[in-house]
């Protein structure tokens, strides 16, 4: 518990034992003695942390008395610290430093306060994680023998720079998250056995150093399928038992930890008793912004999970990044203030979950729905109280060969016609509700179009191994899966009939690690080849203006790649390409314009006079798409807005206000509430980019279910704002005043490398024009920040002009205090160099969001100081 001082009562001090008790919380206790080597660890990694301090950044206790992180840690129970260290890193504060002389310093600092130490190679000049693992700047053209060498040489230098300075690590970590392997591309996973003799040659000098130290091997999402699997690939190709002494896991769960704990601990369990090693989760982390309660609780259970793995082989957790919440790291465990989080009591020893407000009942919020052969719905799940405590639901079906679910996000899935029912159970209380799922026969053209029912109605054609289904994907609960470690070619195709003849549009959605030789998908003699991106960056492509004359079309998709790539395909769509309809009460900023209308034109269609709107109904389920292209607009941000209402109910998911812009589509939920008959309610789409081509297709999707619905839609107005300016926008406007050269290498995993700035941002990035917002994110988003600006636009002028620029004044802004310390140089620079103006008798407001206005004025600012300049 808090220290307290002697005059407090017993009585008082007995009554706060006694609440804690009746949730179950911990009674913190002072710093027990540090456990010997062998037993369970409670470990942080804080890394960040001597930068954090550089920036002037303060930590504070329960009390609010400022003290050393490390102290804290060690209050609430933490014995372990876990450091990296980058091969070259850069000086940027949160994507940088980790070098071999900092994270000797780091280790000596902790290990002289009695923490026990895990290293963590990253075997890269910046992050490494599954979504990127880029071989150093220096060792970039070697080959597999020269990279051996350069692994177990640098190994073997951070050990022995460890040992100079008396630190005697416990662990150490032979690359971080390598679920694709590590200096790519040789060491990738897709090259197994290159992969396991680099893990060899960095194990193999780490024991050379230090004999007793265990080598961890690390991957990603523990919770997942294929961890077991991934492991056994590592023994086949060739890793010994001598080799390594530790399967690490990362677990970073969804905000309702309860879907995925018991996956975590069978994998645990499976992994402990196949391979008789140790298993630790050597990153774990959680939003304590949103939910302390369920982050503690996270946490327990994952130590208990970890005690509970057979033969005591459960033996460690790390949170990641406890500290970060200064670098806007999301599953820190601190608070703004600099408080430590109630989330960290749950390494406080004998720290049990707690229940403070228990569940008292769940309801689906539909008992009876209709889903097609092939297609998906989902099942909303209502926990009452809204603020109970566990949040974890479990959804059953009774017949899943006719009705798929998902166990835990309530997607259903029409297999084959017929009736099920599916019951939801709540983790807390075991509380109950259920409804009933009709599949009827398939409308879609396209037969099991999502892959929801695997690979039935498609023919593959080629190499059939290379192709599966998975859980990575768009929509729904599953979709088509290509990999094969040596060079393949395949097609997965289907022969459609009974087409009305007419004009076609087909499109599917498509995402994976990229670099195929050929990637396509196929209509008939017409093509559209795409190019992957990433993990989960999925992409649309589509081929328009396909002419049936004959009722039948081939569809599907062709892959050729040399080995080792990977992706995934769903959703296929074929839709009739629209007809014109006119209408003089759905305009267009204020315009009278032809809408074309794809789908099926329900009974009710059309201007109405009552309404004065364009109205829409049937008393059978209606699935119709109106759009509109609008040609001509100036690029920038804009807002579509539109007057809706509806009675009998709401439309179905999937019903949605759009609009396309340089192939990004934006949209939100088409919904009613709050619209009455006489005051409809208005619909907002912001944020929308128009590039320089001017064009953007406005339009409306809507789907109902249901029997009787009624609808309208009335006047669209779609209008550049002047809203304040994003950063991604920001660095778009940069990029091409600068004229920055494009790339499409981007670090940030927040950047949706569909998305129209994305090879903005990266090629700004390259250009050391911008860092991130965090370790690894950008919060493209996320409004600009007059602190932000000037930190952008003193560092673009550095790069330009090739000088470093200091403030001639110390900021005089009355409310300087308010800057954050990492951009105090930056604004006074920006000020001494006249990139911003203003008058420093006046608040500068460094939190507040910036004008495109501004933005631009201080670029035209830059660019003449540049010219000035040379």
């Amino acid at each position: 518990m808090k220290k307290r001082k002697k005059i407090i009562p017993t009585i008082l001090t007995f009554a706060l034992i006694l609440s804690m008790t009746v949730f179950n919380m911990p009674v913190k206790t002072n710093a027990a003695a540090i456990p010997a080597p062998n037993t369970f660890a409670k470990g942080a990694d804080v890394s960040w942390l001597p930068q954090l301090e550089a920036l002037g950044y303060k930590f504070y206790d329960d009390n609010g008395k400022e003290e050393d992180l490390l102290h804290i840690l060690k209050q609430h129970g933490i014995d372990s610290i876990r450091l990296r260290a980058f091969v070259n890193p850069s000086d940027d504060p949160s994507n940088g430093h980790n070098s071999t002389e900092e994270l000797v310093e780091l280790a000596s600092r902790v290990s002289d306060l009695g923490f026990r130490v895990m290293i963590d190679l990253h075997y890269s000049d910046s992050w490494a994680d599954p979504g990127k693992q880029v071989t150093p700047k220096a060792w970039k053209d070697d080959n597999l023998e020269q990279l051996k060498v350069r692994v177990s040489e640098y190994t073997a230098e951070v050990m022995n720079a460890l040992k100079k300075e008396g630190v005697t690590p416990e662990w150490i970590q032979i690359g971080n998250e390598i679920n694709n392997g590590m200096l790519h591309p040789i060491g990738a996973y897709s090259n197994t056995t290159n992969l396991v003799e680099l893990l060899q040659a960095g194990s193999h000098a780490a024991k050379k150093v230090f004999p007793e130290i265990k080598v961890i091997i690390h991957r990603a999402n523990g919770a997942d399928e294929g961890v077991d699997s991934y492991y056994s690939g590592l023994i086949e190709a060739g890793l010994k038992a001598s080799d390594y002494d530790i399967i690490g896991l990362s677990y970073y769960p969804d905000s309702i930890y309860t879907s995925s704990i018991n996956e975590l601990s069978a994998n645990m369990n499976t992994l402990a008793d196949k391979y008789g090693k140790e298993v630790m989760i050597v990153e774990v982390g959680g939003n304590v912004s949103k939910n302390e309660d369920n982050v503690y609780n996270m946490l327990v259970a994952t130590q208990n999970k970890l005690l509970a793995v057979p033969n005591k082989l459960g033996t460690g957790i790390f949170y990641w990044a406890p500290e970060g919440v200064y670098f806007d790291y999301p599953l820190s465990a601190w608070h703004a203030d600099g408080k430590p989080s109630f989330a960290l009591d749950a390494f406080q020893k004998d720290a049990t979950e707690i229940n403070r407000q228990k569940v008292t009942s769940v309801t689906l919020d539909k008992h009876k729905t209709t889903v097609e052969v092939g297609a998906t719905d989902k099942l909303k799940a209502i926990i009452a109280p809204d603020n109970a405590t566990y949040k974890g639901i479990t959804f059953t079906s009774s017949k899943p060969e006719i009705v798929r679910v998902d166990p835990y996000k309530g997607t259903i899935s029409g297999l084959v016609e017929g009736t099920a029912t599916i019951t939801v159970t709540t983790y807390d209380g075991k509380f109950t509700d259920s409804a009933e799922v009709v599949v009827i026969p398939s409308s879609n053209p396209i037969q099991n179009p999502g892959f929801e029912n695997g690979l039935s109605a498609w023919t593959t054609t080629g190499d059939k191994e290379a192709v599966s289904t998975g859980t990575d994907m768009y929509s729904g609960s599953s979709a088509l899966h290509y990999w094969s470690a040596p060079a393949t070619e395949f097609k997965v195709s289907q022969k459609l009939t009974g087409l009305e003849n007419g004009t076609y549009q087909l499109s599917a959605w498509v995402s994976g690690g990229g670099e195929e030789e050929l990637a396509e998908i196929f209509a008939g003699e017409h093509k559209q080849s795409f190019k992957n991106t990433g993990w989960l960056q999925w992409s649309n492509p589509i081929i328009d203006d396909i002419e049936i004359t004959d009722g039948t079309l081939t569809i599907g998709a062709h892959l050729k790649y040399a080995g080792g790539q990977w992706g995934n395909i769903d959703d296929f769509k074929l839709v009739k390409k629209a007809e014109a309809v006119s209408s003089n009460n759905l305009t267009v900023n204020g315009k009278t314009v032809a809408w074309q209308l794809s789908g099926n034109q329900p009974t009710t269609f059309g201007d109405g006079g009552g309404s004065k709107a364009f109205d829409y109904g049937d008393d059978q389920p209606i699935d119709f798409t109106l759009s509109h292209k609008i040609s001509g607009l100036a690029p920038g941000t804009y807002t579509m807005q539109t007057n809706v209402f509806g009675d009998k109910g709401e439309p179905d998911q999937g019903s949605v206000m759009y609009t396309v812009s340089e192939g990004q589509i934006y949209s939100i939920p088409l919904t009613y509430k709050g619209s009455a008959w006489e005051k409809p309610a208005t619909l907002s789409l912001r944020h929308v980019h128009v590039g320089n081509d001017g064009i953007a297709e406005v339009g409306f999707i809507v789907k109902t279910s249901s029997d009787e619905h009624y609808g309208y839609l009335k006047d669209v107005t779609f209008v550049r704002t002047s809203d304040n300016i994003t950063r991604a926008e920001f660095a778009s406007l940069l990029v091409r005043a600068l004229s920055v050269s494009p790339t499409t290498t981007n670090p940030f995993v927040d950047v949706d490398q569909a998305k129209w700035y994305a090879a903005d941002v990266a090629a700004a990035h390259k250009a050391g024009l911008i860092q991130g917002y965090s370790a690894n994110t950008f919060a493209p988003e996320a409004q600009i920040t007059r602190q932000e600006l000037a930190a952008i636009i003193v560092k673009a002028n550095e790069v330009r002009t090739g000088n470093k620029a200091s403030a001639t004044s110390t900021v005089t802004f009355p409310d300087a205090n308010r800057i954050a310390p990492w951009a105090i140089n930056a604004v006074a620079t920006a000020v001494s160099l006249g990139l911003i103006e203003g008058d420093t008798s006046k608040n500068y407001l460094p939190q507040a969001f910036v004008s495109r206005e501004e933005c631009e004025k201080s670029i035209v600012l830059l660019l003449q100081k540049i010219i000035l300049q040379f």
